[in-house]
């Protein structure tokens, strides 16, 4: 088991003085951001966010981030780590992803675990590539404890994002989670909007075709096999949410992955 990766970073850096427009969005990869110090603009798909740093958030698949100094203020500092591997959909079914910007808790030296995350994922060794995946843990677990303890954040998230996981793709079951969490439908609804910035069953069904192209690229499993896997009675279906959301049908997909992977 150890030897199988369970996460690979690409990426990582601590940068200072940066000047830049940065605009980004990817279907594979995820990133922990880290404004250590200076003032940015943020926009999380159409969400704007005035930010001053420390602050954290993280870049995840089919989300837009850009970001930007803020009007009338100089550069920024800033840290970064690029991962994937199937670690990461353990951490997003457990809510430990947090997208929206977030301060760091108070009395946790964040940075100086961030700058030990960096040295060890660019480590080439295993022993220091397994130390970072417990340490960029361990920073999410902190974070995560600090979203769940704060009266007005969306700790309840969490809970619904589990539960998210086993319904059908179906607009008509939001209603009847809705009701286990005590809230009305519009409620629920506006609640999930304002911690994750998209609707309940846009959230599902993009996380959902993010699962399958991680499927297509890692498995030799036939299309109506990962259809089924994800919850679609209809292969069909499936094939058309897949094509409308990345923009090609699964197995042109596929083969457009493997050939770029063949490629590097």
């Amino acid at each position: 088991m150890l030897d199988t990766p369970q996460l690979i970073f690409l990426n990582a850096g601590h940068a200072h003085d940066v000047i830049a427009d940065i605009d980004t969005k990817t279907y594979t990869v995820s990133s922990l951001e880290f404004v250590i110090a200076g003032r940015l603009r943020l926009w999380i798909d159409d969400r704007l966010h005035e930010i001053d740093g420390p602050r954290f958030w993280t870049n995840v698949p089919g989300v837009r981030s850009r970001y930007t100094s803020a009007p009338d203020s100089g550069p920024w500092e800033h840290g970064y780590v690029v991962f994937h591997g199937p670690r990461v959909d353990v951490w997003r079914r457990a809510g430990l992803l947090p997208v929206m910007p977030q301060d760091p808790p108070a009395g946790e030296d964040c940075l100086a675990r961030f700058d030990q995350l960096v040295q060890l994922s660019q480590a080439r060794d295993v022993w220091s590539q397994r130390r970072a995946v417990n340490l960029l843990e361990q920073i999410l677990l902190i974070l995560a404890q600090a979203r769940s303890q704060q009266p007005d954040d969306h700790g309840w998230l969490a809970d619904v994002l589990r539960l998210l996981q086993d319904i059908p793709v179906s607009p008509r079951q939001y209603e009847s989670l809705a009701r286990k969490l005590g809230m009305s439908l519009s409620t629920f609804r506006r609640r999930f909007r304002q911690a994750t910035g998209t609707s309940p069953h846009e959230w599902l069904v993009r996380r959902r075709i993010y699962r399958a192209q991680s499927l297509l690229v890692d498995t030799d499993w036939p299309i109506k096999r990962i259809a089924d896997e994800l919850g679609y009675c209809d292969v069909y279906y499936f094939s058309r949410q897949f094509h409308e959301i990345a923009g090609l049908p699964p197995a042109a997909f596929r083969q457009s992955a493997r050939q770029r992977g063949g490629s590097q």
